[in-house]
């Protein structure tokens, strides 16, 4: 679907459908059963020397993806509130 998706309707039970209004001329409404958010979050990377270099070799901005590579051993978090640390 190429339009933006402006309204949600979730629905009332489990395994029911929802409705999604696109921002197109006939206010077109889909029905689905399954809503995937894809809110594009994007890193910001600190710019120090070394961390281009390491990405993906010790240095990583997403907890959930690596986390486990990392697991019983010390690490160093970076990062604001709560965020950094989920």
């Amino acid at each position: 679907v190429a339009e933006a998706v402006v309204g949600v309707e979730l629905a009332a039970g489990r395994g029911g459908a929802h409705t999604l209004l696109l921002n197109d001329t006939a206010r077109t409404e889909l029905r689905t059963r399954t809503i995937i958010m894809a809110t594009g979050a994007s890193s910001r990377w600190l710019g120090v020397d070394g961390e281009y270099q390491f990405r993906g070799a010790g240095v990583s901005t997403c907890a959930t993806c690596d986390g486990f590579l990392y697991r019983d051993q010390e690490v160093v978090v970076v990062g604001g509130g709560d965020t950094a640390m989920e």
